[in-house]
């Protein structure tokens, strides 16, 4: 490699760690700073599937109300414990009473925290607000892959949910009286049984929810007629 090359390549680094070290955590973290750490280091296991790979400890989400979620909330339940109601464990997990112990999370063989990840974590969980919504936040949306018009003794319904900003995504599918949960983001595909439905139409409908406000969408409207 040339000299010169060597010489940029290495003040290339020398700025880059510069900068890495000269990040500090905020003084009064809220969820808008938080949110994005938990993402990247914690949500593989402590998200949708927090059941079965994070312990049943689920924080994607700050809480979940239906001030927030609206009638989305039903698809993980009203007050579910979220990261809020869970900071506390949070703060221990990624602490130590002693310097030759590492804390628990994340797990090895996973690297832990950089100081100013887990310095805004603990700030935050000390005093867990939400911050305020981002300007350029926008709300989830839905893809409609698949929505039968008519409907005799069944229909199927697939779906996507989608968040251009990464936020996690929750909703509640209604199809007449029928409700149908969405526990997270991605594909959704149900068959709903309408065999006993009276004819005529039913409107589909659905209710999302990103954890920072919940929107509504019309998706369209499906006719029963039951052929003989």
């Amino acid at each position: 490699m040339p000299p010169a090359l060597v010489a940029l390549v290495l003040a290339a680094g020398v700025a880059l760690s510069a900068c890495a070290e000269s990040r500090e955590a905020p003084a009064e973290p809220t969820w808008r700073e938080v949110e994005p750490i938990l993402r990247g280091e914690c949500s593989h296991c402590h998200g949708a599937s927090a059941k079965t790979t994070g312990g049943g400890f689920r924080f994607d989400f700050y809480e979940m109300t239906k001030e927030t979620c609206g009638d989305a909330v039903e698809a993980l339940g009203v007050d579910t414990p979220m990261a809020k109601a869970l900071a506390p464990q949070l703060a221990k997990a990624i602490t130590s009473d002693y310097t030759s112990v590492r804390p628990s999370m994340p797990p090895l063989p996973a690297e832990y925290l950089e100081e100013w990840q887990w310095q805004t974590i603990l700030r935050w969980a000390d005093k867990p607000q939400r911050g305020v919504r981002g300007s350029d936040n926008t709300p989830p949306s839905i893809l409609v892959n698949q929505l039968s018009a008519k409907a005799d003794k069944f229909m199927d319904v697939a779906v996507s949910l989608e968040d251009r900003d990464g936020d996690p995504v929750i909703g509640v599918l209604t199809i007449g009286d029928q409700s149908f949960k969405m526990d997270r983001s991605g594909s959704f595909n149900t068959r709903a049984d309408t065999s006993t439905w009276e004819p005529g139409d039913r409107k589909v409908g659905v209710v999302l929810c990103d954890g920072l406000s919940s929107v509504s969408y019309m998706l369209g409207t499906v006719n029963v007629t039951h052929l003989k």
